[in-house]
């Protein structure tokens, strides 16, 4: 599968995605998130996967949310563009909660906003 904006590969039990925007501080658009998602379904659906190891690409984990995209869409009064980006970020946190294997977040550098939901949903607390 053709991924925007992140690379993903599966070797021995172990998937790994990689935020692959490092020219803007990997910041997190539509298009990305859209992969983001596929991704974790893929992972989701692997039965043969143990765990989940998530880096970056680049000096700064993420910035979290695009926000020359979100002014655009303010700029165009595009509000389903804003309102798209809020709910994926919230379905890619809901979908690493749900995830059967433990997630490993490689959090080398700066990490804010949207990106940070992705670290505090990669913790799974058992009761």
């Amino acid at each position: 599968m053709t991924y925007y904006g992140i690379l993903m590969e599966k070797t021995d039990g172990l998937a790994k995605l990689t935020l692959n925007r490092p020219e803007v501080a990997n910041r997190f658009n539509v298009p990305m998130c859209d992969s983001i998602l596929a991704a974790l379904a893929d992972v989701a659906q692997d039965q043969s996967l143990k765990a989940l190891v998530i880096e970056a690409v680049g000096k700064v984990f993420s910035v979290g949310g695009d926000l020359v995209q979100m002014k655009e869409a303010v700029d165009n009064e595009n509000i389903e563009s804003l309102v798209r980006i809020a709910e994926q970020v919230n379905e890619i946190s809901l979908a690493l909660k749900a995830l059967g294997i433990p997630v490993i977040m490689v959090v080398d550098g700066p990490v804010a906003g949207a990106a940070f939901n992705l670290v505090l949903y990669s913790f799974k607390i058992k009761s």
